[in-house]
């Protein structure tokens, strides 16, 4: 059961969630499972809307929860803020989300709408971070040989930021499908203490800040706390 004091806050996010545009790659497949060609294609396809759908969640988020997703500190402190408000109204129950978002099926309409809202709020994420650091940029995650894990995880082959030093990537869309199934889960009476912190998805973009001002090469490094890295 969720919370009484969510339910309004539930109904206005599944108001707003109808009609939401869908996310309509040409491969309605898990990358993993494509051909080259098609995972090549499903990137263009991302690229060429990528702007238009960020243009696009922040006037619905505008429009329909008051939040300024502007591009900065301010924009991705609000925007953390409603999706832990707001993130687990989008989500039914009846709905694994996290099995549909990496392979687009079912397709991503109806009850499943919520999986184009977790593309363009990773979107989001990534453009804050290539607007902060330059030298960041959209590509395709190939894993890496020293983790053979990385090659069948959900993020392989799907887009994501590059362009850290020593190989480092930043999966937004596992950050962004994770908040707003852990709002879901910490609306729910009951639930786990240990689903993480309101604030987490901006200890994740302070962690990715923080690395780029780490050097390149193959030297030991120690790596410092990032929570004080400047949003």
């Amino acid at each position: 059961m969720i919370y009484p004091r969510l339910w309004l806050k539930h109904f206005r996010a599944r108001r707003a969630l109808k009609n939401y545009p869908l996310y309509d790659v040409p491969h309605k497949k898990s990358e993993r499972k494509l051909k080259e060609k098609q995972v090549q294609e499903n990137f263009a396809y991302f690229m060429s809307v990528r702007k238009e759908r960020l243009a696009f969640f922040q006037n619905w988020l505008r429009q329909n929860f008051g939040v300024k997703a502007t591009l900065d500190g301010d924009g991705v402190t609000a925007v953390s803020r409603w999706a832990d408000t707001y993130g687990g109204g989008l989500v039914f129950d009846e709905c694994p989300t996290l099995l549909p978002f990496t392979t687009y099926q079912p397709i991503w309409l109806d009850n499943l709408a919520v999986c184009n809202v977790m593309i363009d709020l990773g979107i989001f994420l990534g453009e804050y971070l290539i607007a902060k650091k330059p030298q960041l940029h959209w590509g395709i995650y190939r894993g890496h040989k020293i983790e053979p894990a990385t090659f069948k995880s959900d993020g392989y082959l799907r887009p994501n930021i590059q362009g850290f030093p020593r190989l480092w990537q930043a999966d937004v869309f596992a950050d962004s499908s994770g908040v707003i199934q852990a709002s879901r889960d910490k609306s729910k009476i009951g639930h786990s203490k240990f689903i993480h912190r309101s604030d987490a998805l901006l200890d994740r973009l302070r962690e990715s800040l923080y690395l780029t001002s780490i050097p390149d090469g193959t030297e030991t490094i120690i790596l410092g706390d990032s929570s004080n890295e400047p949003l």
